[in-house]
């Protein structure tokens, strides 16, 4: 969204990354707004189109796409845990963009709109995608965690010193939400030998900051490099 000029560009992955705290107003994208644009996707040849715009083009893409690599692995994150807990070792697997997923299943905003489970797996597609992008400079790998115990994280950013960062990844903004992830993102990092330069809720909408217990809270429409 960066790239599409749906992102108010006010919160710096990199400054995330460094452990600086967030600071912007709501950007402003609404939720329909938002799952248009997983259903539409970045692709170049549809930017600032609508779904209705791109409905009879994505299936052209989706033959091509299945030519060339169009998945991406998400992989497991290795680390020392202080707890006897161990980490799970199976990558996740995302499409490239999630909107091949919208395309592949035949779903619309309107199907998304009824389906918020599934809307937030492709939310999370979608920021992992975001992650991916802005870590790339920083010779960033992201990885997604989860132990034995059943606790994990959406995304964890490692950089080349070791040094790591957590995101979870909410569909949503209310404070209820945001404090669910926030408890789920300290009690994973209390297990970690080494601590996280960050720990980040990634929202639907609201205002980017950091919380009184050093947790921070980001839109993705004020997503970054």
């Amino acid at each position: 969204m960066h790239e599409t000029d749906h992102s108010t560009d006010d919160v710096s992955t990199k400054a995330l990354l460094a452990g600086e705290a967030p600071r912007a107003m709501d950007p402003g994208l609404g939720y329909w707004e938002l799952l248009e644009r997983m259903v539409v996707g970045g692709w170049p040849g549809f930017r600032g189109l609508s779904t209705s715009d791109v409905s009879a083009n994505l299936m052209d893409y989706l033959a091509a796409l299945e030519r060339i690599f169009a998945v991406e692995d998400q992989p497991a994150w290795s680390a020392h845990l202080r707890s006897g807990a161990t980490l799970r070792k199976e990558p996740k697997r995302h499409f490239a963009d999630p909107s091949l997923a919208a395309a592949a299943l035949g779903v619309d905003v309107d199907g998304l709109m009824a389906d918020p489970a599934y809307t937030g797996q492709l939310f999370e597609s979608l920021v992992v995608q975001h992650l991916r992008v802005f870590a790339q400079p920083l010779r960033g790998v992201v990885c997604h965690a989860r132990n034995s115990y059943g606790r994990e994280v959406d995304a964890v950013v490692q950089l080349p010193d070791r040094a790591w960062a957590g995101f979870e990844v909410k569909l949503g903004a209310s404070p209820e939400t945001v404090e669910l992830a926030a408890e789920s993102l300290k009690r994973f990092a209390e297990q970690t030998e080494t601590p996280p330069v960050s720990l980040t809720v990634v929202t639907s909408s609201g205002p980017s900051y950091r919380r009184p217990d050093g947790i921070n809270v980001v839109a993705i429409g004020a997503l970054a490099p």
